[in-house]
């Protein structure tokens, strides 16, 4: 999904979205805008940077940021998700969705201090503004920050000209590609319209998860299974155990 940014067509660079992407060496000092800040964002305005002259990461808000791993006292090092999904695991069963996002909120907070004491943008709105939290992974975000190889910037995009980006702050980023990592839209073209009504589809809704038994069977479909359609704050590891 691309959204319909005035002036886009106009633009005289390159334009893709995240399903594109394959590796940062076509990148290779250029000014580079990604816009978005869920995984694929920050993964991908990560390795770019890594071969561009300057990557301006563009998004609206912030999102908890954290490593792929945490270090205990003794040195081991065990999976963020893991830890994060097994803790607190009964307790959370008992929880209104308002508790259950104050909990979360309250640990990602308590491991994820250093993004923002690093870069002010990456400031997590608390609970009572943000509906819902949203957690991202990268182990080289940061550090390309620290070396000034990537630029966040927190602001929407008014339009887009020949040259570059407008956004609704007023400032104007020059570059020369620009990459969506905005999401995907579930259309499921292939059913057709009454199944696409008993799974009450909206494809104007990008965020819409199906109302699916354990996220992955239907009633009206006992043959049919879905798979990596759910949409949760952290769902990779959801996807695995699916497949």
């Amino acid at each position: 999904f691309i959204p319909d940014i005035p002036g886009l067509q106009t633009f005289n660079g390159i334009i893709t979205h995240a399903q594109e992407y394959k590796k940062p060496d076509p990148f290779k000092n250029q000014r580079v805008a990604v816009v978005g800040n869920a995984f694929s964002g920050c993964e991908i305005a990560a390795e770019i940077s890594t071969k561009a002259g300057v990557v301006f990461h563009l998004f609206r808000s912030a999102n908890w940021l954290y490593s792929r791993y945490l270090k205990s006292k003794d040195g081991r090092r065990t999976p963020f998700d893991l830890t994060t999904t097994r803790a607190g695991f009964e307790k959370r069963k008992e929880m209104s969705s308002s508790q259950l996002n104050e909990w979360n909120h309250r640990i990602f907070s308590a491991h994820c201090k250093k993004p923002i004491e690093i870069c002010s943008d990456l400031t997590v709105l608390t609970p009572s503004d943000a509906p819902q939290y949203v957690a991202t992974v990268s182990d080289l975000y940061m550090s390309q920050i620290q070396k000034k190889q990537i630029q966040t910037t927190v602001s929407s995009i008014k339009m887009i000209d020949q040259k570059g980006i407008h956004l609704s702050d007023g400032r104007f980023i020059e570059v020369d590609h620009v990459v969506f990592a905005t999401g995907y839209r579930l259309e499921l073209p292939f059913f057709n319209e009454d199944m696409k009504k008993r799974l009450d589809l909206d494809v104007a809704d990008p965020l819409q998860p199906l109302p699916l038994y354990k996220r992955v069977f239907h009633p009206d479909f006992p043959n049919m299974a879905f798979v990596g359609v759910a949409r949760l704050p952290i769902f990779f590891t959801m996807i695995e155990l699916q497949a």
